[in-house]
């Protein structure tokens, strides 16, 4: 029986992937889908009793998915929550004969269904074995030959499909007795690439072997591409017209880019078809081997398939439509041969005899079949919900497939459509809610199906929003779907719906400056709008609202005699071509409900010019010139607060003035005084004396502008602007002492006046002075005769007296004098030190030099040379020494009396200090022309030693000293004894005292 298994699971397997194949073909329309709370029962029995291990497929007829139900040890099969749809029951098992359409179940996902039972025939056991041999036309055996038994009235394998031949051309199958299937043909079949397949007809009631032959086939090959290169997914067919011929070898099927057929002679229907692309069908005779080479195929027919939901007068209920047209080289998705790209053929192979021609019987067997599996959406939970509420449908009325007799390779597509009513069972959804949310589900568009959606919405209600990811959402109370090629199946949109309401309007004039303005009270609420004839004026509804938040209308009627304008444009640019002093402009805002709302503005509609006025504060305006006079400097006030604006005629002062501004000339301008500033006046000075025209420049609110002018004679009262420079006669600024240095004040100015007529007063710090008027006076020169710096002072006057005087401080540098520096001051008892130049010290009472050594460091020959001396004793006190004005060259001793410019002397100064001590020696040197004597006192400290004859008596006093004291007090004590012996005596005496002491 193991045999027998895998017979029946490979059929199983076969039937699979075809149901499977309808997936890669067509749009799987319960992706995205809610899930469902019911399930499906589908008891399968034979003879009363459960049949385990079989395969239980539902398939939905519309689109082709398929649902692998689960079996249940209590003896039925289920698939749990499966979504909604119409399913057709498939049931394979490898010990009973299929039944590929067991049942129709229509599912709405809400209730559980069980199916009746499907009672399966049981397949006899199989009590033969057969040996088979195959061996090709010259009798030699095939191996590797493919050997099974086919049932040509179940149009199934009901043996081993996988049974091959050994070397020798031999292999045994397992069989039933055939009589024991009543009415049934069966057929031997042996196939092996490349060789035609053997199907012979048997009717096996014993173990007998038999003999196969196999003919070379007539191979038919080719390789099919589109506009991208090598086709994908291509399903190839090709079917023998012959009815006569079994169907096990009438229809063969492969895949790939490169196809080979194992044909034979016979008419054929060959079929190609690939993803994305359009199939092609063709007759062929085959007679010889051939290869079609490569065979292009054009673009996929595309089908529209129109979906329409159209509401009544609530959300409880709704009418739903479909229109489309079938292309031809498109398979049903819910039939058999789903995978083959000719829906002519596919029916022909179906409800016919597959002979190439597509009859009335096949087409009715085929409509009637289709047209009774009701509508695509059992539920609308693949469709739509509102407010997570299923609908549930009804009253399917359709012709779904207008199919009609016509060639096997026809291009027409096949028109079909239906109408189905869906309802709310539960009473979930409320009736005149304010608001419902909505999930639509949109098929992605395919090569094959363009999907299109439209929703009608109950009266009273719009959409207003709406959530998705790439399908495109148009219209509000009539609204599209429209979504685009995708990979996956499906797409979920969120969608608001919302009772209409009424819009709310707002109407303004953008403000533009020169062209629009707004008038507005102290609240800020706009009175009127000026705007400028003849100019683009931008009209707003902005702040015009839709409760609901959609778009709106907007109808302008601009009050001049012109048409109304509609606009779906919040803002609409609008001229006017003539002026006015008011017009009522109004706004209609209409929603996408049709509902409406008007508002008003006033506009004034402004053609003229300003007419500017000028007034001056406490000043009399000569009207004959229009002239005022002032002084320079002088604050002047304007005003033009009695200019008006007339709008559309002459003295209407409709208009309103927006600012002015007075132009005094040269570049300078008042700031911009609005109107509404409080303070209108402005001041100004003229620091130009003569006369100027002041412009008063007004400018209304629309951009209008004019002018008034006002003369203004301006009084000199400015001080000439005094300036003057001092250069030496080379035109160099350095300025010494006795030379001729220029006074130039040429770049003295005055703001009317020229240098002729200005009087120019010098005063050159040194006690001189240069007065007088005129040209002469600009330049002058003067000779200081000591380097300083002087105060000069000039003070220039204007014809009217205007008056300024300017010092400027000048230094006058030193001319060429001479100058010395004392390089050294040192000391000597003898002229030795004349040449060595080494120090010595003095002693007191003897003869010594205080030597000076000086260099001229200036810039002029020295004459007249004194050099005066002096000592500083230790108490800071100074005392003269006296005046020596010998002086020897540095270099050859020789006495001179003049140096020259760096030249080096010596001043050999004899003195004897009669004390001693020590001492600082202070010189001061003064020279012919030399500006400031030149005063040293040397750092070298002078030590004065004492005589040497002071040492001997000094040491001889000492002595005298040391011998008198003694002398004297022996003296002295004799004197006193003598006067104690004298008259006086006033006590007596020891006798001998006196010699003794002497």
């Amino acid at each position: 029986m193991k045999n027998d298994a895998m017979s029946k699971l490979s059929a199983g397997l076969l039937v699979l992937v075809m149901a499977l194949a309808a997936l890669v073909l067509f749009p799987v329309g319960n992706e995205g889908q809610t899930t469902s709370s019911a399930n499906i029962y589908v008891p399968v029995v034979s003879s009363g009793s459960p049949v385990p291990d079989a395969w239980v497929n539902l398939t939905d007829v519309h689109t082709g998915a398929v649902i692998v139900a689960q079996y249940d040890t209590d003896g039925y099969y289920y698939a749990t929550n499966p979504p909604s749809g119409y399913y057709m029951v498939s049931v394979i098992h490898a010990n009973y004969l299929d039944q590929r359409q067991a049942a129709e179940v229509a599912f709405d996902g809400k209730t559980n269904v069980t199916v009746s039972a499907v009672d399966l025939t049981a397949l006899p056991s199989k009590t033969f074995s057969i040996e088979v041999t195959v061996v090709d036309s010259g009798a030699s055996p095939v191996a590797v030959a493919y050997i099974s038994v086919y049932d040509n009235t179940a149009r199934e394998f009901v043996s081993h499909a996988a049974t091959t031949t050994n070397i020798s051309g031999k292999a045994t199958i397992s069989m039933f007795n055939t009589n024991l299937i009543p009415g049934h043909t069966f057929y031997m079949v042996a196939r092996k690439p490349l060789y035609e397949m053997n199907a012979t007809a048997v009717t096996i009631t014993a173990s007998n072997p038999m003999t196969m032959e196999l003919v070379p086939s007539k191979r038919i090959s080719g390789f099919v591409t589109d506009a991208n290169g090598p086709a994908s997914d291509v399903v190839a067919y090709m079917i023998d017209k012959d009815n006569a011929v079994p169907w096990v070898k009438r229809v063969m099927s492969v895949q790939g880019a490169s196809f080979a057929f194992d044909a034979y002679d016979g008419d054929f229907v060959l079929v190609l078809d690939a993803e994305g692309a359009g199939a092609v069908t063709q007759e062929r005779t085959v007679s010889v081997t051939e290869s079609l080479g490569t065979i292009l195929l054009g673009s996929q027919t595309q089908r529209v398939s129109q979906n329409t939901i159209t509401y009544g007068s609530d959300f409880t209920a709704f009418s739903f439509s479909v229109a489309g047209a079938w292309p031809y080289d498109v398979a049903h998705p819910g039939l058999m041969y789903s995978d083959m790209g000719n829906l002519r053929m596919q029916v022909d192979l179906i409800y016919g005899d597959g002979d190439g021609l597509l009859e009335a019987t096949e087409v009715d067997a085929f409509i009637f079949q289709t047209s009774g599996w009701g509508p695509e959406y059992v539920a609308s939970d693949a469709l739509l919900m509102v407010n997570d509420t299923v609908y549930h449908s009804s009253n399917f009325v359709g012709y779904p497939y207008q199919l009609t007799v016509s060639s096997i390779d026809s291009t027409d597509s096949v028109p079909f459509g239906y109408t189905c009513d869906y309802t709310d069972l539960t009473g979930a959804i409320d009736v005149d809610a304010p608001e419902y949310s909505a999930v639509a589900y949109a098929r992605y568009d395919t090569p094959e199906v363009d999907n299109k959606y439209t929703i009608v919405l109950p009266g009273g209600y719009e959409l207003v929003s709406n959530k998705t990811q790439y399908t495109k959402v148009l219209g509000y109370s009539t609204i599209t779907l429209d979504p685009p090629t995708g990979s996956a199946t499906s797409e979920p949109i969120e969608l608001v719906f919302q009772a209409n309401e009424k819009p709310s309007t707002t109407a303004q004039v953008t403000p533009s400056s020169g062209v629009a303005y707004v008038e507005k009270d102290a609240n800020g609420t706009v009175i009127k709008y000026f705007v400028r004839v003849a100019a683009n004026i931008t009209f707003s509804a902005a702040g015009s609202t839709d409760p609901n938040g959609n778009p709106l209308l907007y109808t302008w009627d601009f009050a001049d005699g012109s048409s109304p304008v509609t606009t779906a444009n919040v803002t609409y640019v609008y001229n006017y071509s003539t002026a006015s002093a008011m017009r009522m402009v109004s706004l209609t805002v209409t929603d996408v409900a049709g509902l409406d709302n008007t508002t008003e503005i006033e506009v004034v509609c402004d053609a003229l010019d300003p007419i500017p006025v000028i007034t001056v504060k406490d000043k009399t305006v000569n009207m004959t010139d229009y002239s005022i006079t002032v002084n320079q400097r002088e604050s002047v006030t304007f005003n033009a607060t009695d200019s008006v604006d007339p709008a559309a005629a002459a003295g209407d002062t409709n208009g309103k003035i927006d600012w002015f501004e007075f132009d005094y000339g040269g570049g300078n301008k008042s700031s911009r005084i609005y109107w509404s500033a409080a303070d209108k006046s402005v001041t100004h000075s003229f620091a130009d004396a003569g006369t100027h025209n002041v412009w008063l420049n007004v400018t209304d609110v629309t951009g209008h502008q004019a002018s008034k002018i006002i003369v203004v004679h301006v009084n000199d009262t400015t001080q000439p602007t005094v300036s003057f420079t001092v250069k030496n006669n080379t035109g160099g600024s350095t300025l010494t002492e006795k030379e001729l240095l220029v006074f130039d004040a040429s770049a003295t100015i005055d703001n009317l006046d020229g240098n002729t007529t200005l009087r120019f007063e010098w005063d050159f710090g040194d006690g001189t002075w240069w007065n007088g008027t005129g040209t002469e006076y600009v330049n002058v020169t003067h000779t200081y005769d000591t380097p300083k710096s002087y105060t000069v002072s000039l003070n220039v006057t204007d014809t009217v007296g205007n008056y300024k005087k300017s010092p400027k401080i000048i230094p006058v540098g030193q001319g060429l004098r001479p100058r010395f520096t004392v390089d050294r001051v040192y000391y000597s008892m003898d002229e030795s030190a004349f040449t060595s130049g080494l120090s010595g010290n003095f002693t007191e009472d003897k003869s010594g030099y205080i030597m000076v050594n000086m260099t001229n460091v200036g810039s002029l020959y020295a004459t007249d040379v004194h050099i005066t001396f002096y000592i500083i004793k230790a108490d800071g006190t100074e005392e003269l020494l006296g005046t020596s004005s010998e002086m020897r060259n540095a270099t050859t001793g020789e006495i001179t009396t003049n140096v020259s410019v760096g030249g080096k002397v010596q001043i050999r100064f004899p003195w004897t200090f009669d004390t001693k001590g020590t001492y600082t020696i202070k010189v001061n040197v003064t020279a012919g022309e030399q500006l400031n004597p030149t005063i040293y006192t040397s750092a070298d400290k002078l030590t004065v030693k004492e005589a040497a004859w002071k040492q001997w008596v000094l040491w001889g006093g000492v002595i005298a000293v040391l011998i008198l004291v003694p002398l004297l007090i022996i003296f002295r004590s004799r004197w006193s004894k003598r006067e104690k012996k004298g008259p006086r005596r006033e006590k007596k005496e020891k006798p001998g005292s006196s010699e003794e002491e002497l």
